[in-house]
């Protein structure tokens, strides 16, 4: 299956899911206009992609710094896809040491998941 690869904007993050290197990341900020036209492409690549038996993903990182309402639902439908596979990938979430706030969301996505996110803490460079 051919990669996927969205490079980011002002509103909308990069997209990165190239199978051939178990590379599956979103990053930036997630604040698009329109949020289905955006995601769907996105969604429709990663629903195809773990349908396939030979899917080996692995690792789903997310490095997504600051997102709105509309992008949240996407993002847990997203993760609810993943979760629902026979062999659970890890979620990893990468936010900033001292965004208190994000890391309350993620706690929040694994609430309504059922399931368990790494969060990676990161201090700015």
């Amino acid at each position: 299956m051919d990669a996927l690869v969205i490079e980011a904007t002002m509103n909308t993050p990069r997209v990165e899911f190239i199978p051939q290197e178990g590379k599956f990341e979103l990053s930036g900020v997630s604040i698009p206009e329109d949020t289905v036209a955006f995601y769907s492409p996105v969604t429709s690549w990663l629903e195809q992609y773990t349908q396939r038996p030979d899917c080996q993903l692995q690792h789903f990182r997310l490095r997504i710094n600051y997102f709105n309402t509309s992008s949240s639902k996407v993002l847990l439908d997203m993760l609810y896809m993943l979760v629902q596979l026979e062999l659970k990938p890890t979620i990893c979430w990468h936010c900033k040491a001292y965004d208190l706030d994000m890391e309350e969301t993620v706690r929040d996505f694994e609430s309504v998941l059922g399931y368990d996110i790494c969060i990676i803490k990161e201090e700015d460079k």
